[in-house]
């Protein structure tokens, strides 16, 4: 075993070459290809914070140092992984919608978009929250999908992380100016 692991973190530039030897990249669109998957690469680290937030909470409240070795020892406690999980869960899914949303147009701003020229976007949205919100509200779908119930200001929390992507987009809109309408 001489492989040594020099970074950890999956760059946009190596998933970018593994969609295209692998044909998997055909199932984006071409317009924008590559900084559309960089900019999916680059939502992973907020459900990674989302993940982190419940074991980092956990340790708060033990008084204990941020260590790996607590860390360890909180993810080995089933309750504490399955939150954690279900937050990056949750905050991917939604993440994924906002996205969705802020994509529509790159050159506008979210507030300034005809959101009701696009009713499908609309209701794939609507569906989309939905369908996130019973997985971790449903009795049965909780079981299968191995998910908690979450309540009411974790959800709040959790939208405001997976809102980073339309937030981004309106920043790179102020940043860059508007287009002309």
């Amino acid at each position: 075993m001489d492989d040594l692991i020099q970074e950890e973190r999956l760059t946009p530039a190596a998933y970018i070459d593994f969609l295209r030897k692998t044909d998997l990249g055909s199932q984006y669109p071409r317009e924008r290809f590559e900084e559309r998957i960089a900019a999916l690469v680059d939502r992973a680290a907020i459900s990674l914070t989302a993940f982190f937030l419940i074991p980092l909470r956990a340790m708060a409240t033990q008084h204990l140092p941020v260590t790996l070795e607590n860390m360890g020892m909180m993810m080995a406690q089933e309750g504490i992984l399955r939150r954690a999980q279900t937050y990056a869960f949750t905050v991917l899914g939604m993440s994924q919608l906002f996205h969705a949303v802020g994509m529509r147009d790159m050159g506008r701003s979210f507030f300034r978009m005809n959101h009701l020229e696009n009713k499908l976007m609309i209701l794939a949205c609507i569906l989309g929250f939905l369908l996130q919100i019973a997985v971790t509200e449903v009795p049965i779908l909780i079981a299968a999908f191995g998910t908690t119930h979450l309540q009411w200001g974790e959800w709040g929390i959790l939208t405001l992380l997976a809102s980073f992507p339309l937030l981004a987009h309106e920043v790179m809109i102020l940043v860059g100016g508007r287009r002309e309408e």
